[in-house]
């Protein structure tokens, strides 16, 4: 899909690609289009046979009915299209967003997205630990690290304008209080439930947006950054920092060289960290693993050095700590 992108991402245009997108638009629009209609079709049906079109696919909500159900968004685009109405007038039309099936109407979609770097390291962070399956019509982003839930928090927050009361927490800790817990997130989230872990394991936390509609948004934004990291230097650092902070690791051995590795499902989600790699020119072995997953490693002192620099280690505090006594590693050998 080509797009047009300075800096911005224009959500609108994504979602009108989406089959399964619904919107809920203004009487004004729904009048116009009828006016349209009647002026250069005389009737709905006659312009559903020109479009070679059932009457019952565009009826229904174009009725003043209360019970007039939402025009499907890829529709409600080629109807325009055929009656002279702009994309300006559609998209400054429309009320709320939905999936089709769904009762749940998102009225804040944002109408531009900005490409920044916590944008892209959002996304990479999705990928690595947020739950991927189509199938799946929520958000669920899962982690042990508190300082990128509160992250992932405020991102959400920021790129979707989600009201922080649709988010909802829930902790497995065998130590958090409720209480210290709730201190933690109090200006964000207000929505925890803490459960019981088993004495060793440690604490993980697993944030949920159960709206379908922010979830095909995320899925299409996830898609086009992607993209986009093949083709700039800057996106591509900021998507891996994401990947690493989930998925990386900084592996200090006593007797053996130190490496850096990220290992993820083998597929095409590592398959394009490794060409991000190679677009960078980032160095690295490639491992097959047990259970069907992959290993990206650097080894070489040049090419850890260049992660290094990149700052790719840089949203997760403890492991660019780790990466940071590599570093003091190779410096004391000089």
């Amino acid at each position: 899909m080509k797009i047009n992108i300075s800096r911005y991402i224009d959500t609108y245009y994504l979602l009108e690609k989406d089959p399964e997108i619904r919107v809920k638009i203004t009487e004004d629009l729904r009048l116009l289009i009828r006016r349209k209609i009647k002026s250069k079709f005389k009737s709905i049906s006659k312009f559903a046979k020109f479009l070679g079109l059932r009457k019952s696919q565009i009826i229904f909500w174009l009725t003043n009915s209360k019970r007039r159900s939402k025009a499907k968004f890829s529709m409600l685009i080629y109807l325009c299209e055929n009656l002279n109405i702009s994309k300006k007038i559609i998209y400054n039309n429309i009320l709320g967003f939905s999936t089709q099936g769904s009762h749940d109407t998102v009225y804040n979609i944002p109408k531009k997205v900005v490409i920044d770097k916590s944008f892209l390291q959002g996304i990479g962070l999705y990928v690595g630990d947020g739950y991927n399956k189509k199938i799946l019509p929520r958000i669920v982003f899962t982690n042990n690290n508190e300082d990128l839930i509160n992250f992932y928090i405020r991102w959400l927050i920021k790129y979707f304008n989600i009201d922080s009361k649709k988010l909802r927490l829930y902790v497995y800790s065998k130590d958090l209080k409720e209480d210290d817990v709730r201190k933690s997130f109090m200006d964000l989230i207000n929505k925890i439930k803490i459960y019981k872990n088993p004495p060793n394991n440690e604490s993980n936390y697993k944030l949920y947006l159960s709206t379908a509609i922010y979830r095909r948004l995320l899925d299409l934004l996830i898609d086009l950054s992607k993209e986009l990291c093949t083709k700039n230097e800057i996106y591509a650092k900021n998507y891996l920092k994401g990947i690493f902070a989930a998925e990386g690791c900084v592996h200090i051995p006593e007797f053996k060289v130190p490496h850096v590795f990220i290992e993820m499902k083998k597929g095409k989600e590592i398959s394009h960290v490794e060409n991000l790699f190679k677009f960078l020119k980032i160095e690295h072995k490639k491992y097959d693993r047990p259970h069907d997953e992959t290993k990206l490693i650097l080894y070489r002192e040049d090419q850890i050095r260049k992660f290094n620099n990149y700052k790719i280690g840089s949203l997760n505090e403890d492991k660019q700590n780790k990466l940071n006594q590599v570093i003091e590693l190779y410096d004391r050998r000089l």
